[in-house]
């Protein structure tokens, strides 16, 4: 359900704002501490979830995403870049 509620946002949210949003849209009772251990123990795997500030997570896949398009736009600058010096 937390996933679902991240993949629905599309920002890393407070664990509090993951569980309102769970409690409203599927009708479940969440526990805090049972969220946090369940998704830390998660991201100690590195499945499905990063921590993105003090009980703030997101999908690991976003930071995946970043990171490959970090490197890409780094790639597209570098050949530019190359490119600039060769037309000299």
């Amino acid at each position: 359900m937390a996933e679902a509620v991240l993949r629905s946002v599309g920002h890393p949210l407070h664990v509090n704002e993951i569980i309102s949003t769970i409690e409203k849209r599927f009708g479940a009772q969440v526990k805090y501490a049972t969220l946090v251990g369940n998704i830390s123990r998660l991201i100690k795997r590195g499945n499905v979830f990063v921590k993105a500030g003090k009980n703030i997570f997101g999908l690991k896949e976003w930071d995946e995403q970043r990171e490959a398009e970090a490197l890409f736009g780094q790639a597209d600058d570098e050949m530019l870049r190359g490119e600039h010096d060769h037309g000299r």
